[in-house]
């Protein structure tokens, strides 16, 4: 469930979380904060999957349960978050106008039906 949702704006706020770089010593890779820092990262970088489950709960608040079954997740990243950073999640929940297939505001694209393009090849 949600950690609060405005009325006003149908947004869906996920509790805040610390992710964890766990590949830290993967060295060579954007996880090892000396490479990382090399090519203008903050330092060593999170998974971008560590940040997924966050929005599973969001997703169930806007579409329902079946979303699981029929529904779709697309992010995009602006920023590289680092160990231990906080982080929070939003999620639009759609409208009566919105179709399901439609892109939510934000960085975030969801929909609840039959994804359009395959997850996996």
């Amino acid at each position: 469930m949600s950690d609060s949702s405005s009325a006003a704006s149908n947004t869906l706020k996920g509790p805040v979380r610390h992710g964890r770089n766990l590949s830290f010593g993967a060295k060579g890779s954007i996880h090892d904060d000396d490479t990382a820092k090399e090519i203008g990262f903050r330092g060593g970088t999170v998974a971008g999957d560590i940040h997924l489950d966050q929005f599973a709960p969001l997703l169930i608040d806007a579409f329902g349960p079946n979303w699981f079954e029929t529904g779709s997740l697309s992010l995009h990243f602006k920023h590289a978050t680092t160990d231990n950073e906080p982080v929070i999640a939003f999620v639009e929940r759609p409208t009566a106008t919105s179709r399901p297939d439609s892109s939510l505001p934000g960085d975030a694209l969801s929909s609840y039906d039959s994804p359009r393009l395959p997850s996996a090849a």
